[in-house]
C-alpha cells in the first residue's frame, strides 16, 4: 500500500513522499503425521507399518508440561508387529499449525525521473510466534508425539532464519530502479 503523501508539493511533499507498506500474513492447519508402529528390513529394503489403536484412550494430550502446549499419547497406541498394518489410518493426526505475519515498510526516493532508489525494511514473523515442527512419529522412540525443533529447523534446507515458521528476523534492502 503507498502511504499518500499530505502534501502535493515542496519540502513537506520531499519529506514525507513515497512512504509504502506491505504485509503478508501465513496461516495454516497442521499437516498430517503418519505414525510408525514397526520397521522391518527385507533384503536391503526398509518396510514400516502403522501401529494399532488403543480405543477409549486420547490420542492427544494437552498441557503447558508439552512443547507447543500438545503430544501424541503413547498409551493410544500399540505396535502392531512388523507383518500387517495396524488399524491407525494415514493421516488422521495433525502436527501445529503455522502463523506468520510478515511486514515490509519502504521508502521511494526519485533520483531522476527514469530513476529511483528504493529502501526497505523487512520484518519476518514480526510478532515473533512460535511455530513447532512435526512431533516425533515413531512409536518406538523415547521422543514419540513430542515436537523437538522449531518447523524452520524440520524443513532442512537454507538457514531458519529465512523460512517460513522461523523466529523474527529484520532484513534492510536497497534497490536503484531505472
Amino acid at each position: 500500500y503507498r502511504i499518500p503523501s499530505p502534501f502535493k508539493s515542496g519540502f513537506g511533499k520531499t519529506l514525507l513522499g513515497g512512504w509504502g507498506v506491505e504485509s503478508l500474513l501465513t496461516a495454516r492447519t497442521g499437516m498430517p503425521v503418519n505414525l510408525i508402529g514397526s520397521t522391518v528390513t527385507i533384503d536391503g529394503l526398509i518396510f514400516t507399518s502403522r501401529p494399532d489403536v488403543v480405543y477409549g484412550v486420547p490420542q492427544r494430550l494437552y498441557g503447558p508440561q508439552y512443547p507447543g502446549g500438545m503430544a501424541f499419547n503413547k498409551a493410544a497406541f500399540v505396535s502392531a508387529g512388523a507383518t500387517r498394518q495396524g488399524t491407525m489410518g494415514r493421516g488422521v493426526l495433525r502436527g501445529f499449525g503455522l502463523v506468520q505475519e510478515n511486514f515490509t515498510i519502504q521508502r521511494q526516493f526519485r533520483v531522476t525521473e527514469r530513476v529511483s532508489l528504493q529502501f526497505r525494511t523487512e520484518f519476518f514473523n514480526i510478532f515473533n510466534h512460535p511455530n513447532f515442527g512435526p512431533p516425533g512419529n515413531q512409536l518406538t522412540s523415547a521422543l514419540f508425539g513430542v515436537s523437538t525443533q522449531a518447523l524452520a529447523t524440520s524443513m532442512g534446507g537454507l538457514n531458519a532464519l529465512y523460512q517460513t515458521g522461523g523466529p523474527r528476523s529484520i532484513q534492510f534492502a536497497m534497490r536503484l530502479q531505472f
